[in-house]
């Protein structure tokens, strides 16, 4: 019954969504406006059609339906049920199942949003472009990632159980949802940016409807990557959060050209330029998601994220190389279109400053590439392994880092039509002298290691020249200080002030941790540069799900901690699971590394100081928070100065952000958008 169902859903999505591509090429090549209804309902039946599958799959999954192949192999009588709903995406015919119903979400939120402009063909080019990518992925669960595969021979009593990895944290069932809601949405920006180039659409409508959304693909996408270098640090017992494996670089590219993307559109919607930058950012942040998907689940990189090696990788790669032939000839195409610019723009602006972080950006992506595909060139063409390791990676990201930090000071306080430089100093002036308190208090403490000393006093500089910013635009203006302070315009503020405290929190903890092993007996207790570790003994606890040896430690005489090794159903192979004992100035790590051998024998406890860390979890939640408030914060908020023609600035000119002039859509739905205007291409009734 669920693998009927599952099929069938399959099969009316690939076939609706086929239909909706064809209906849409019909009415925008013919200019038949009969079709373009159809077509949009055929796209909303291909999401309707995912959303059986889904309610099938997971149908399956609880009932422990083990008839399907993916059931059995990725489920037991034991699973709970939380590991049970997200045992959809822990294998790879359930991940493409999980990635068509999010993008089916996004599809017909789309076709929601531009109800009102059906008739125009920026739209209808988009949601062809949605439709296409939507086939795409229906059509590989149609064949090589069937996840309604039938259970070969006798159907097992019981199944093997989802990876042990993926049964001992609850984040499991939210990072990856959270990650592929802002690696699919990205679809969306691309498909407006691709539609409104096709329709040679002037209205900047969905320009402003791509930035929006890109926005919220962002903060789900920050959110997600955070959540998994979290899980990452809970669960896998090493300590660490960020391993430069393949798998997190393939996150990380697409969120890169993503940042690059928000900054090129913010400057072009205030500016009037940049619009060649938006494009080039916008599908490449696309096109690499395509490429990471292609590295997860083609098998041809190592790595603990990777799903097992499939029959996806020549269809995966073959999809990313169409989107970039035809984003390069689009682009190229519409070169004058995307190029153009508003005279009177100074080399000072900020516009130009812009263009330069996204230079850094593009540099860091291409540093990463670089890192994460050599080893299988290397393979390819010598025959040789060869890991590419963390050094690499920090040793070049580092430096463009702290020039990000650099410039994340300097751009907002100047203007896109530029400043003079008496005028830039004087604004950077609080600033500058912060950071030169922060760098005199770090040589006083002996903290003047050159990497370390660099990123305080940046971090600090970057800091203050933010909070600066915020308060000017928040208070003394006789408006209500919070209601200002929530204005959509300081959001990216906020984004900024969490990269600086992720920045201090990395600097932190790489620099001043420490980490060694304990051997003890039980009542026997050892110092670890200042914590007490006192072993108690340890405990059997048994459960139908795993078994688990625990230690029992105290931390300073207070705190019981638990750390352990644990055994799941069918799986032999033990998994350790550390107790983190977390404060905001540092967390003390304890793993079982090795149990004792006889009764009352001696454990060997690993133990790992992280100062700081905390701030790590909490700036990149405020990263993606400032995303959200761009979009969801209060908005047009005039300031006394403004009206007062900008008396009170040390130019004696308003800053370029004293007015939130917000002429797109007021966020979701699309509020104050100017319905009636209609690019050229468009339909007549």
């Amino acid at each position: 019954m669920n693998a009927e169902l599952g099929r069938i859903g399959i099969l009316i999505s690939l076939v609706a969504s086929l239909a909706a591509v064809g209906l849409f090429l019909v009415a925008l090549l013919k200019k038949r406006v009969g079709a373009i209804r159809h077509a949009r309902s055929f796209a909303l039946l291909s999401v309707f059609g995912v959303t059986v599958s889904t309610f099938a799959i997971e149908r399956a999954l609880v009932s422990h339906d083990f008839s399907i192949a993916f059931v059995a192999q990725n489920n037991s009588k034991e699973t709970p049920l939380l590991f049970s709903i997200s045992g959809m995406w822990s294998a790879l015919q359930g991940s493409i199942l999980l990635w068509a119903l999010i993008l089916g979400i996004n599809l017909a939120a789309l076709i929601f949003l531009t109800r009102v402009r059906k008739l125009e063909a920026a739209s209808n080019w988009a949601l062809l472009v949605t439709s296409v990518t939507m086939a795409f992925f229906v059509a590989m669960m149609f064949g090589p990632a069937n996840p309604f595969a039938l259970t070969q021979g006798t159907i097992p009593p019981d199944g093997l159980g989802p990876n042990p990895l993926l049964q001992n944290y609850p984040l499991v069932a939210v990072h990856p949802p959270l990650l592929y809601l802002g690696f699919v949405s990205i679809t969306i920006p691309f498909a407006l940016w691709i539609g409104a180039l096709l329709a040679k659409d002037r209205s900047g409508f969905y320009r402003e409807l791509a930035r929006r959304w890109a926005i919220i693909s962002f903060s789900s996408l920050t959110l997600g990557i955070t959540l998994g270098a979290w899980w990452s640090y809970q669960v896998l017992g090493w300590g660490g959060f960020w391993a430069w494996d393949p798998v997190e670089n393939a996150a990380l590219m697409p969120w890169l050209f993503l940042v690059a993307y928000l900054h090129s559109a913010f400057a072009e919607k205030r500016a009037g330029s940049g619009q060649l930058w938006s494009y080039a950012s916008i599908t490449s942040a696309f096109a690499f998601t395509i490429l990471g998907t292609y590295f997860t689940r083609s098998g041809v990189l190592q790595s603990v994220h990777a799903f097992s090696s499939s029959t996806l990788g020549d269809i995966l790669i073959s999809f990313f190389l169409l989107v970039c032939l035809v984003s390069i000839y689009l682009g190229v195409s519409n070169f004058s279109l995307l190029s153009q610019r508003r005279p009177g723009s100074s080399w000072s602006s900020r516009t130009n400053l812009i263009k330069i972080n996204n230079v850094v950006f593009a540099a860091i992506v291409l540093i990463v590439l670089l890192g994460t595909v050599f080893p299988l060139f290397a393979s390819a063409l010598f025959g040789q392994v060869i890991t590419v390791g963390a050094p690499y990676f920090n040793s070049y990201v580092a430096p463009l880092g702290a020039l990000l930090l650099v410039l994340m000071a300097i751009a907002p306080v100047v203007p896109y039509r530029g400043l003079p430089w008496r005028s830039l100093l004087e604004r950077l002036t609080f600033a500058g002298v912060v950071a030169g308190v922060v760098g005199a208090i770090s040589v006083a403490l002996g903290l003047a290691r050159p990497g370390l000393f660099g990123v305080f006093v940046l971090a600090a500089f970057s800091a203050s020249a933010t909070v600066e910013q915020l308060v000017r635009r928040s208070f003394g203006h006789g408006i209500n200080p919070f209601r200002a302070l929530l204005a959509r315009k300081n959001g990216g503020l906020l984004s900024h002030l969490g990269v600086v405290m992720v920045a201090v929190a990395l600097a932190s903890a790489t620099s001043f941790g420490h980490k060694g092993q304990l051997r003890l007996n039980p009542g026997q207790s050892r110092d670890f540069f200042g914590e007490k570790i006192s072993y108690l003994g340890t405990k059997t606890v048994v459960t139908p799900a795993q078994t688990s040896l625990v230690a029992l430690v105290t931390l300073n005489g207070r705190e019981l901690m638990q750390p352990a090794i644990s055994q799941f159903g069918s799986y032999t192979q033990p998994v350790g699971s550390p107790a983190v004992s977390a404060e905001l100035t540092k967390d003390v790590y304890l793993t079982l590394d090795q149990p004792p051998t006889r009764v009352g024998g001696p454990v060997l406890i690993g133990i790992i100081i992280q100062p700081m860390i905390d701030w790590l979890w909490i700036g990149a939640s405020v990263i993606s928070l400032g995303g959200f408030l761009s979009i969801f914060g209060f908005r047009k908020i005039q300031t006394k100065r403004l009206r007062d023609g900008g008396a009170g600035f040390p130019d004696g000119l308003p800053h370029d952000d004293e007015v939130e002039r917000d002429k797109g859509p007021s966020g979701f739905p699309l509020g104050d958008v100017d319905a009636e205007v209609a690019g050229s291409g468009g339909f007549r009734r």
